[in-house]
């Protein structure tokens, strides 16, 4: 029979290896998901890229994924995302890119408000739990544009300028002498 010290030494040895396997669990905390680009609130240009940061989780390409929990991206651009616990991030939304990168290229987006949203996935592309996400709204500026009288008066009188040297031509005002 062994006696009550040996049994508090193998239990208290056990009770120390959960305690330090759960604290290592909770020192790890959850994933998290971060925009570092473009400012919250900034105004850009008709092209713009994406990029945040991630940490505390394995990212890969969707296609690329071996084990549920590694990890990829869903980049939803002006949607608002509407997540289940457990359902998958629809694969065929234009609106929604699905990546294993940090960083996106928009192209060509309309003059005004917009807002990009990332969401970290499992390999499923069912959101990740609990949910880690950032979203970022910016601003795609107007472009520039001409008065529309100065634009209209500068092909008006190149239009004029030319009809002109083809009168003087004619008229037999302007030579041209061949070398």
């Amino acid at each position: 029979m062994k006696s009550i010290v040996e049994v508090l030494r193998a239990t208290g040895l056990a009770v120390v290896l959960v305690v330090l396997i759960v604290g290592i669990g909770f020192a790890q905390g959850n994933p998290t998901v971060k925009f570092e680009a473009p400012q919250n609130g900034a105004t850009v240009g008709p092209d713009v890229t994406l990029k945040w940061t991630s940490s505390g989780a394995t990212i890969v390409s969707a296609k690329d994924a071996k084990e549920k929990t590694e990890a990829h991206f869903h980049v939803f651009v002006d949607k608002q995302p509407s997540l289940q616990a457990g359902q998958a991030i629809p694969a065929d939304d234009p609106q929604i890119i699905h990546t294993g990168a940090t960083s996106l290229d928009l192209t060509g987006l309309a003059p005004g408000a917009h807002t990009a949203t990332v969401v970290l996935g499992y390999a499923d592309h069912t959101p990740w739990e609990p949910f880690t996400m950032d979203t970022v709204n910016f601003t795609v500026a107007a472009p520039a544009t001409l008065p529309a009288t100065g634009g209209t008066r500068l092909v008006l009188t190149l239009m004029i300028t030319a009809v002109g040297l083809v009168l003087l031509a004619s008229a037999g005002v302007l030579r041209w002498r061949r070398s």
